[in-house]
């Protein structure tokens, strides 16, 4: 008989998934907390050796008797990155305060997913922060009952956080076309149905309209949320030889790439090219030419999210949708000199 058959004899416990993985009981248990912190082949040893053993941390006698977790649940995209990082900070820190742990999930790559689910499982947590383009279709709907937060998205049963793009977009391309002369601004966007980008699109097309322009669908390019990607999109309206004089980034890594690909082919913000993002993660200030975004921080979307759950979990009554404020921030790649007091408009806190 194997050691598997042995061990499934009787409920599984963390000692057998480490006995079977052939891992420390102390790996298991960063497995279940952190672990994007572990080494792919050691995941992948103990993801099998829980599946093997169908283990369940038993959580329930905790439950019964406190009638709380202390946890709450985090999924996103990816782990890493500035603006995810920056999102999770705020998640934690007013995690901590409130004296939760928390269990963070990312659903990317897909061999992941399957460490989603102790986050939104009730024997785990008291609640779970959703970026809901993470989950499997459908999936959201089976949240009902389940204190939910969903980040950057609208919902009709669910309560949502996220920014209100328009003031700062607005602001954005008022900025470019009235104060610098824009009249050609490309628009880099997400992929398609990601609701933010579109709501970042929308305001960015009124705008224009406002000032008497057109959006050209010519100069509206669409790719994944990173550097690379922005880097692409300007190698792309380059090679089809479109002619603009700005761009709008709706998030901030894109533009960043824009800047490098810029930079590749002998040009420079803001000499042949304005740009604008949009996030305010902590690079744009940093880096040279500083640039122009739209702040939105990262970590304040965090904090506001995690204390509507906390409030939904204590009962009391919240907005079912949390609009977060944005503006711009005016810096060097738009062609304006960095101000100070600029610099201290984007450590903000939104109060609900």
């Amino acid at each position: 008989m194997s050691l598997a058959s042995e061990i499934c004899q009787s409920p599984a416990t963390a000692a057998d998934v480490a006995r079977v993985a052939g891992v420390s009981t102390a790996t298991v248990s960063r497995f279940m907390n952190s672990p994007d912190l572990l080494a792919r082949d050691t995941r992948q040893s103990v993801l099998g050796a829980i599946k093997q053993l169908n283990y369940r941390p038993n959580l329930a006698a905790r439950n019964l008797a406190g009638g709380s977790t202390d946890c709450l649940g985090l999924i996103l995209p990816e782990l890493g990155g500035p603006f995810f990082s920056e999102l999770l900070a705020g998640v934690e820190e007013t995690t901590r305060e409130a004296g939760y742990h928390l269990l963070v999930a990312g659903t990317e790559p897909h061999e992941a997913f399957p460490l989603v689910f102790p986050s939104l499982d009730r024997q785990f947590v008291d609640g779970t922060i959703v970026f809901p383009h993470t989950l499997w279709p459908g999936m959201i709907e089976n949240l009902a009952g389940h204190p939910v937060v969903l980040v950057e998205a609208s919902h009709r049963s669910l309560p949502t956080v996220a920014f209100d793009a328009s003031v700062g977009v607005r602001e954005a391309i008022r900025h470019l076309v009235c104060d610098h002369g824009c009249r050609s601004i490309a628009c880099f966007a997400g992929p398609v149905g990601a609701e933010a980008s579109r709501w970042r699109e929308e305001a960015y097309a009124h705008e224009l309209k406002s000032l008497g322009l057109e959006a050209d669908p010519d100069l509206l390019i669409r790719g994944e949320w990173s550097e690379c990607a922005g880097m692409q999109m300007f190698e792309q309206l380059l090679a089809q030889g479109r002619c603009f004089d700005a761009i709008f980034s709706v998030n901030d890594e894109m533009a960043i790439g824009a800047i490098r690909a810029m930079e590749r082919a002998g040009l420079r913000a803001p000499d042949d090219v304005r740009v604008c993002g949009f996030d305010d993660i902590p690079l744009a200030r940093w880096m040279r030419p500083a640039l122009t975004t739209v702040a939105a921080p990262p970590r304040t979307l965090g904090r506001t999210a995690a204390e509507i759950l906390l409030a939904r979990i204590a009962g009391r009554s919240m907005p079912s949708a949390v609009r977060i404020p944005t503006f711009l921030i005016t810096r060097e790649t738009c062609g304006c000199r960095e101000e100070l007091d600029n610099e201290r408009k984007t450590h903000y806190e939104t109060t609900i």
